[in-house]
């Protein structure tokens, strides 16, 4: 039996009775996880964890007895055997077995009859990682890493319902090369699992793109960058559309919801300079484009002789500005620079805090 192998089968426990033996924290684990798919949990044991006792105030687990007998197995789908008890576990693996109940023995992988996976669930997606019970730390391990993944796998699989009526996805996004180079990025991934889907961008200009010339603190939108996207999402003009996290607003429209894209950038804020030159080079009272408060109270306290002024326009366009003379220098996220290839262009890295959710995708779609 050492080399016991579990063929992996999803089972419906929705309001199953299961019944797990055994108080400690191991049998909270097993607990919550049945809970969660929606079983009725009965626990047996002379004494509960803490956390289990508080659960079971609450009603589910029902906490039922004290001591376990053969009776309490009747009308059980699946039972977990989980107590300090080897005797004990050998007597209830005896019993399910002859009943032909579902059994799971925690000291005793190579008898159980079914074991409980790693599992994360998103929506409609379940990823599940065993080790055939021989290894529940490695299991939790890569099911953790796998949950990287998980928030595009599941989009995807929303979206296939989608292209059974039409082979087509279409991407909505800014008209900015960073726009569509990040809307290429989400459709590369979406290729992985689809290659045979048609996956379009549609270019959408929104408020912020209207207003160049405005500095972002007299507009007062929070959505000034997504507003136009978002009705284009309500109107079925798009499926999906594809931000800068730190461009979302605290709060989107009823209807819509955000998955944060798995693969960070570099987060890092940059300097990009004429010649190249780094903070400590430039000269004093030199005149740093940048909108934001935050890079400017930060650069400030490195360089107080600085002078700052807005700037507006995308990466292209503000760098452009820079090597026109219209600034000494700006300051840029790295992630933007790198996804466009316009490493090259940077000065210096600067190692402060940046801007919450820098660095990283995110897609938003229609909630259902």
């Amino acid at each position: 039996m050492a080399g016991k192998k579990y063929y992996p089968i999803m089972l419906d426990i929705e309001n199953k009775n299961c019944l797990v033996i055994g108080g400690g924290n191991v049998a909270l684990r097993k607990i919550r996880a049945l809970l969660s798919c929606g079983a009725s949990v009965s626990v047996i044991s002379g004494d509960l964890c803490p956390e289990l006792r508080e659960l079971a105030k609450t009603g589910q687990p029902e906490w039922l007895s004290n001591k376990y007998n053969s009776e309490f197995i009747t009308g059980i789908f699946l039972v977990i055997a989980a107590t300090d008890d080897p005797e004990l576990n050998k007597k209830i693996y005896e019993d399910c077995q002859y009943r032909n109940i579902l059994i799971n023995m925690v000291d005793k992988p190579e008898l159980c009859g079914f074991i409980l996976p790693a599992v994360y669930q998103e929506g409609d997606l379940t990823v599940s990682v065993s080790t055939s019970g021989k290894s529940p730390m490695m299991a939790k391990l890569i099911r953790d890493e796998l949950k990287n993944n998980a928030e595009m796998l599941d989009i995807i699989g929303k979206i296939r319902g989608k292209t059974k009526q039409n082979r087509e996805i279409i991407i909505g996004a800014r008209g900015s090369k960073l726009a569509i180079k990040q809307a290429e990025i989400v459709i590369n991934e979406i290729k992985k699992y689809m290659p045979e889907i048609a996956v379009n961008i549609k270019k959408i200009k929104t408020l912020g793109d209207k207003m160049p010339g405005i500095p972002l603190d007299e507009i007062k939108e929070e959505d000034v960058f997504t507003r136009e996207l978002d009705n284009a999402l309500l109107n079925n003009e798009i499926d999906l559309a594809v931000h800068s996290l730190k461009d979302l607003p605290r709060d989107l429209p009823r209807g819509l919801s955000v998955k944060i894209f798995p693969k960070k950038e570099d987060s890092r804020d940059v300097l990009v300079s004429r010649n190249k030159l780094s903070l400590n080079e430039l000269p004093e009272g030199a005149l740093i484009g940048t909108s934001s408060a935050r890079r400017t109270e930060r650069v400030k306290d490195l360089r107080p002789d600085l002078n700052f002024a807005p700037i507006r326009g995308n990466i292209d366009e503000r760098i452009k500005k820079v090597e026109d003379g219209q600034y000494d220098a700006t300051i840029l996220a790295a992630a933007g620079l790198n996804r466009l290839g316009l490493q090259g262009k940077i000065a210096e890295y600067f190692e402060f805090p940046t801007a919450p959710g820098q660095g990283m995708l995110a897609i938003v779609t229609r909630e259902e």
